[in-house]
């Protein structure tokens, strides 16, 4: 456990108010959501968030290098998204010169602040212990702070022991409501995360009482009826609609609609990131046994 005195804290209302700022000034109002970062567009950007968040103008030529490695590329998609939290999870850095007490070095990791980004169904293997048929979750997460502020970390969990521990650290008691695995995607935590080789490793979980409250409220939120009429009655767990189009989805982009070659429906439901796949999220064999063992990995809970 960590000792009072070095626990991580991040302030994470004020880094969203800066990201939902520099997307507001900077994308929508400034005009760069879909230009290309090309060297002058570039220099307008900077100029743009360094107001957006408030900043000294010396300020500009520590938030420059922040975008070389994105030179010529859109300003869309993917590289849209993580560019506000990049800069934000800077913020400290860019006023103060220190990134401040966020990150807390322990063993070989470091203890950030993450957010869920996406949970995907994964790979169905048997356990090494047990040999057991176990169902392994994908998850995304964005770090938040530090010098990987902006970078999505990619770790394979247990979805037993995700729908078990991640759901009660980060929100729920023992005997309150275990959400399904897309219901943990918007939720703030500090993870130990250590690099064996290249690959990283959440190795152990922190989530203060304001986290908490914040997880909450995310969830509050989605169980209201939808303030934008996307999906009727559907519920946000099983709604089309990604974090591209609305704020309370459970998934990053929003599911495409095309013609099932299985079921035939017209409109059924595909992920764009398998843009060349024929068999829609439904009927796709993988998907379907991977939620039936979903279904019942939760009711062993």
């Amino acid at each position: 456990m960590l000792s009072l005195g070095r626990r991580p804290r991040f302030d994470i209302k004020r880094a969203f108010t800066r990201i939902a700022r520099i997307h507001d000034e900077v994308h929508e109002q400034g005009g760069m959501l879909g230009r290309i970062l090309d060297p002058e567009t570039a220099d307008q950007y900077v100029v743009l968030a360094r107001r957006a968040l408030r900043l000294p103008t010396n300020a500009d030529r520590d938030i420059r290098p922040l975008l070389d490695d994105l030179t010529d590329m859109p300003i869309a998609g993917e590289t849209a998204r993580q560019l506000p939290i990049r800069l934000a999870g800077h913020y400290g850095l860019l006023r103060r010169g220190t990134f401040g007490p966020a990150l807390i070095p322990e063993g070989e990791g470091v203890w950030e602040p993450l957010r869920i980004a996406e949970m995907r169904l994964g790979a169905i293997r048997p356990r090494r212990e047990d040999g057991m048929i176990r169902l392994y979750l994908n998850m995304m997460a964005d770090r938040m702070s530090g010098a990987h502020a902006g970078e999505v970390l990619k770790v394979e969990l247990s979805h037993a022991k995700t729908v078990r521990f991640y759901s009660r650290i980060l929100a729920y008691g023992k005997r309150e409501y275990v959400p399904t695995h897309p219901e943990l995607v918007g939720m703030v935590f500090f993870g130990l995360v250590e690099f064996h080789g290249e690959v990283p490793g959440i190795h152990r979980v922190f989530c203060p009482l304001n986290y908490r409250r914040l997880n909450r409220a995310i969830h509050r939120r989605r169980a209201e009826p939808c303030s934008r009429n996307h999906a009727g009655e559907t519920p946000c767990a099983g709604c089309a609609h990604g974090l591209d189009t609305c704020d309370r989805a459970v998934h990053l982009r929003t599911w495409q609609r095309r013609q099932c070659r299985l079921c035939g429906n017209p409109r059924a439901l595909f992920d764009p990131e398998e843009p060349y796949a024929e068999i829609c999220l439904l009927c796709d064999p993988h998907l379907v046994e991977a939620r039936d063992l979903a279904r019942r990995e939760r009711l062993l809970g």
